[in-house]
């Protein structure tokens, strides 16, 4: 064992159950933003001009679409950002939907990560390598609370990777519960 190992505290049924409410916790939270981005998009709004109406309509149908078709997740803690890589390229690893070109999109959220310049860069570094890795057609949508962008501020950093296919339709039941039971 090294140092390191030897420093954490042995598991406990109690401290998995307390990461587990976290966890829940997190993503609870981020699909309650997800849902009030989704409503803040204007669509079909009559008085707004024709390309920010069909901006906002595109900006909906996309984010829709994506949170439509969202496998799985990981809730990371790692307090390092190559722990956090490691993290997120498991996550990639075991969704065989994005492997296998197939599609769907896999949310990746980091809530105790609060260094959100790294964490752009971080997301820069994922997303040119799922592009040449995986697939050139992977989207990457990164968010965090000080995002440049208004419409990419989320209550804690977050990494949602989508790859569409014409022939994906949706799976489960679009609870929570569901997404859970990837974890």
């Amino acid at each position: 064992p090294t140092a390191a190992s030897s420093l954490e505290p042995p598991p406990s049924p109690a401290r998995e159950a307390a990461a587990s409410t976290t966890r829940e916790a997190a993503l609870e939270q981020m699909m309650t933003w997800f849902t009030g981005a989704l409503m803040a998009c204007e669509i079909g709004d009559i008085d707004a001009d024709a390309d920010d109406a069909a901006t906002d309509d595109e900006t909906f149908v996309a984010l829709g679409r994506s949170l439509l078709h969202t496998k799985s997740s990981e809730v990371t803690f790692a307090p390092t950002v190559q722990e956090m890589h490691a993290d997120l390229w498991r996550l990639v690893a075991e969704s065989d939907y994005l492997l296998d070109g197939s599609g769907g999109a896999a949310l990746f959220v980091a809530p105790a990560f609060t260094n959100f310049e790294i964490f752009d860069d971080f997301s820069l570094l994922v997303r040119s390598g799922l592009r040449y890795l995986v697939s050139p057609k992977i989207e990457v949508h990164v968010y965090h609370p000080l995002a440049r962008s208004e419409r990419l501020r989320a209550p804690m950093p977050t990494v949602h990777i989508y790859l569409d296919n014409e022939d994906l339709f949706a799976d489960g039941d679009g609870t929570l519960a569901s997404l859970l039971g990837s974890m």
